[in-house]
């Protein structure tokens, strides 16, 4: 499965930076990865594919267990889905994305940075939970 994930931040933090490459390095062994970021709304917006899954990811989505995300992701698979697109920190405006997915990881407000962070890092888990490998609990 190919991912891009979209980030909209005006000026990441260092640290969530380390994590995103940390898990963007775990990751390569069971998809292609493609992290980007955009420094505003309009650009981040225009980027969006029109022809494919995409994701929205912030407190108002649903919200899922590892386990359910990891059935989600391998039914995606197995149903032909080849690539999708995560978008975190994207403020929702109801028009545009009216139809798309939606994933919360929290009801919380959170950062885009450490939002980005935990979506790579859930990714990860579903994926070592997809092929029985230990890390999840």
């Amino acid at each position: 499965m190919n991912i891009d994930l979209f980030i909209l931040s005006s000026k990441p933090q260092k640290f969530y930076v380390k994590a995103r490459k940390e898990y963007e390095k775990r990751l390569g062994r069971y998809c292609k990865l493609t992290v980007k970021e955009f420094k505003n709304k309009e650009k981040m917006e225009k980027a969006l594919p029109q022809d494919q899954m995409i994701i929205f990811v912030d407190e108002t989505g649903r919200q899922m267990s590892s386990e359910k995300l990891a059935e989600s992701i391998s039914a995606a698979e197995v149903g032909g889905i080849s690539k999708v697109t995560v978008a975190v920190g994207y403020p929702y405006e109801g028009s545009l994305l009216e139809n798309m997915n939606r994933l919360a990881v929290s009801r919380m407000s959170l950062s885009s940075d450490l939002l980005s962070a935990v979506v790579l890092e859930q990714i990860y888990r579903a994926y070592k939970i997809i092929n029985g490998e230990t890390y999840h609990k």
